[in-house]
C-alpha cells in the first residue's frame, strides 16, 4: 500500500509540472507576429500612396481644366497677375447633402448645407452652382431656401447669379434685417439695391430674380420687393451661396427660360449630394487653393505670355503642388 500511495503522489506532480515554452515556438510566434505587422505596414503605405496618387491627379485635373479656360479667354482678359485666383471656374464648396425634413415645401427632402468651409480666395463658406452650361443670361430663377442657423450680424446667405467665377457675379443675400442684391467685381462688393427684412432662422422664404438684359427684378415671397439696372455681367452661372459659416436648406429650385430645369431633391438619396450636382473641384482637395500667374514671357515681346496654373493642397502635414505652364501668343 505504501508503494502504490508514492507511485500515485510522484504521478501527480509530474501532471501538475508546467510544460516550458521551446524557443523553436518562441521564433515561431515572434516569426508570425513580424508577417503580421509587415502586412498592416505594406496595407498602410499603398494605402496612403493610392491617395497620394489619387490628390496629385485630381489637382492635375484642376490646373488642366483651368489652363484650358485661360488659354481660350480674349486677350483684354489676359492681365498680367502673380499668384492671383483662378478665372471662369466657380467651383462647389462646403459640405451639401440631402436630408429628410418634415418642413420640406415640396415633399420631404431638402437639400442641405451642413458643413462649412471658409476659403479666403472665394470670401465665402459655402457655394453650390447648378448643374449645366451656365450661360443663363434671360431667365426667371426662384428657389425656397431656410436659414438652420441662428440669425446674427453675419448671418449671409442667398443666390447666386449669373456668375463669370467665384470673384465676379451678382448675388442676392438674405442678412440680419437686411435683402439685398450685391455686385461682386474683381472680389469687390458694390450694393445695387437693398431693403429692410427681418428674417428668421428655420423659416422658409422664397427667393425670385427675374433678368432681362441688364435689368434684374427681386422677389420675396411671390412680391416684388426690388430692383436694379447694370452691365458687369450678361451671362454666366447660378446657384447658392453662404457666408461666415451661415447653413442654409434649399428647396424647388426652379429655372425658367431658354435652359430651364428644376430640382426638388425628393427623388435623390438622403445622405449624398445629387450625382448631378457632383463634380470634383479644388476645394474638394484638403486646403486646396489654387494660383494663377500671366506674365510676359521676353520683355521686348508683350504679345507673348506666360500662363502659370499652381494648385496645392495638404498632405501628410505637407503642402504639396502641381502647376502646369504654357505660352500664349496674343
Amino acid at each position: 500500500m505504501k508503494i502504490l500511495s508514492a507511485r500515485i503522489r510522484i504521478i501527480k506532480r509530474r501532471q501538475i509540472k508546467p510544460r516550458g515554452i521551446t524557443l523553436i515556438e518562441i521564433l515561431i510566434s515572434l516569426g508570425i507576429l513580424l508577417i503580421i505587422i509587415l502586412i498592416l505596414a505594406t496595407t498602410i503605405n499603398t494605402m496612403r500612396l493610392g491617395r497620394k496618387i489619387g490628390f496629385e491627379e485630381q489637382a492635375y485635373r484642376v490646373a488642366s481644366e483651368e489652363l484650358e479656360i485661360v488659354q481660350n479667354l480674349p486677350a483684354s482678359d489676359l492681365i498680367d497677375t502673380i499668384n492671383g485666383n483662378l478665372k471662369n471656374t466657380f467651383y462647389n464648396q462646403g459640405g451639401w447633402k440631402v436630408i429628410n425634413d418634415a418642413t420640406a415645401p415640396s415633399s420631404n427632402n431638402v437639400l442641405a448645407l451642413d458643413v462649412t468651409r471658409s476659403i479666403a480666395e472665394t470670401g465665402l463658406s459655402g457655394a453650390l452652382i447648378l448643374p449645366g452650361n451656365g450661360d443663363y443670361s434671360d431667365f426667371s430663377f426662384e428657389a425656397q431656401i431656410k436659414l438652420t442657423t441662428s440669425i446674427s450680424t453675419s448671418t449671409l446667405a442667398g443666390m447666386i447669379i449669373r456668375a463669370k467665377d467665384a470673384q465676379n457675379y451678382y448675388r442676392l443675400s438674405i442678412k440680419n434685417n437686411l435683402l439685398s442684391l450685391e455686385k461682386i467685381q474683381n472680389g469687390a462688393t458694390t450694393i445695387l439695391w437693398s431693403a429692410s427684412q427681418t428674417f428668421t432662422a428655420n423659416t422658409w422664404y422664397k427667393l425670385k430674380a427675374t433678368s432681362s438684359g441688364a435689368n434684374l427684378t427681386l422677389f420675396l415671397n411671390d412680391t416684388q420687393v426690388g430692383s436694379a439696372s447694370d452691365n458687369a455681367f450678361a451671362q454666366g452661372k447660378l446657384g447658392f451661396f453662404s457666408g461666415n459659416g451661415t447653413k442654409i436648406s434649399i428647396d424647388n429650385a426652379d429655372i425658367t427660360g431658354t435652359l430651364a430645369n428644376s430640382w426638388n431633391f425628393d427623388a435623390d438619396a438622403v445622405g449624398a449630394l445629387p450625382s448631378a450636382f457632383a463634380r470634383f473641384g479644388l476645394f474638394d482637395l484638403p486646403e486646396g487653393h489654387g494660383y494663377l500667374t500671366i506674365a510676359n514671357t521676353f520683355p521686348s515681346i508683350s504679345t507673348l505670355k506666360t500662363i502659370i496654373v499652381r494648385v496645392t493642397w495638404l498632405e501628410s502635414n505637407q503642402t504639396r503642388s502641381a502647376e502646369l505652364i504654357t505660352l500664349k501668343n496674343l
